[in-house]
């Protein structure tokens, strides 16, 4: 055994002591002291028995900091495989290529300050903006981030050009979006065929007897990270709207 890997034993035999035994300092020391490993080359580190509590006091805050910070990045990793799960069952489950019309809770998002002015983006470019956009508002790891559609892109046709970026949060951070009448629409197949779906949804909207209001909100349930073929991918639009009658008020 060479003298560091002796320090680090005698080290450690002090740790043990302080955690594992209902011992006063000065048992702890006298015992530490008389050890064979103390005696031949720790003489000289280890410092007054007043000194000794402040040491292990700074060691404890900087473990317990250390804890804390632990504690943090497993809670944001729960987070992420609990909306992973959400995702993936909500993709699963859900009628594919049929508007449903549901009353939807009061969520919250934060919105890219960008806006891109309706440009047609390629993966790369998407996900060039997608980092731009964690940068942008400070959040870290994995985050699930959406694409809005204008109300006004959306009646003339212009499926393919997204206005902004969002991001839904917890808590009271971001911006509102109202409760509410909502069309929901879960599309299977690759991105190029959005202009498709949403063709479909508002079709289906108007049989339903309703009309889009609101932006389009697409979330990306299952994409390129989940599925090997991009045939697999399923899209999630949400849209609020209201009955036709409301027209004719």
């Amino acid at each position: 055994m060479n003298k560091q890997e002796r320090c680090a034993l005698a080290q450690r035999s002090c740790l043990f002591f302080f955690y594992s035994q209902s011992l006063r300092w000065e048992d702890i020391l006298s015992a530490f002291r008389s050890s064979f490993v103390f005696n031949s080359i720790m003489a000289d580190r280890i410092p007054a028995k007043t000194e000794v509590p402040a040491k292990f006091s700074h060691m404890a805050r900087r473990q317990i900091q250390k804890i804390k910070i632990e504690r943090k990045r497993l809670k944001e990793i729960q987070q992420l495989f609990e909306q992973v799960y959400a995702k993936t069952k909500d993709a699963e489950t859900a009628i594919k290529e049929q508007v449903a019309i549901c009353e939807l809770p009061e969520e919250r998002f934060i919105y890219s300050r960008q806006s891109y002015d309706g440009i047609e983006l390629s993966e790369q470019k998407w996900w060039d903006i997608y980092g731009a956009f964690l940068q942008e508002t400070g959040m870290t790891g994995v985050s699930y981030i959406g694409s809005v559609i204008s109300l006004s892109r959306l009646l003339s046709g212009h499926f393919g050009q997204i206005d902004r970026l969002f991001a839904k949060v917890a808590g009271r951070r971001g911006k509102k979006r109202a409760a509410g009448l909502y069309a929901v629409f879960y599309h299977k197949g690759n991105y190029g065929t959005l202009s498709e779906m949403y063709t479909s949804i508002l079709k289906q909207i108007s049989h339903l007897g309703y009309h889009a209001v609101g932006d389009a909100y697409e979330e990306y349930l299952i994409d390129e990270t989940a599925a090997k073929s991009e045939d697999a991918f399923v899209t999630k639009c949400i849209i609020k709207v209201e009955a036709n009658e409301f027209l004719q008020k």
